[in-house]
């Protein structure tokens, strides 16, 4: 099981999209990436330089996300 943490950066950003485009992006990430099994079930390869990034597309934006394993 995952769990899903936003960073600052990834908050501010959210705040300068409408509320139908967060509530978008919110509800791709709960349904996508919350609880899911298999985080890279709906990734994209990793761009170079971004060594541990994944991306994933919703509609027309781009989500970055880094995965870290928890023990």
């Amino acid at each position: 099981m995952h769990k899903v943490e936003f960073t600052q950066y990834a908050l501010k950003d959210l705040k300068k999209f409408d509320k139908q485009t967060v509530a978008l992006i919110l509800v791709w990430i709960r349904k996508n990436l919350g609880g899911c099994e298999n985080l890279r079930q709906h990734d994209k390869s990793p761009t170079t330089n971004r060594n541990g990034e994944w991306r994933y597309r919703v509609e027309n934006y781009r989500i970055l996300v880094e995965i870290k394993i928890m023990l």
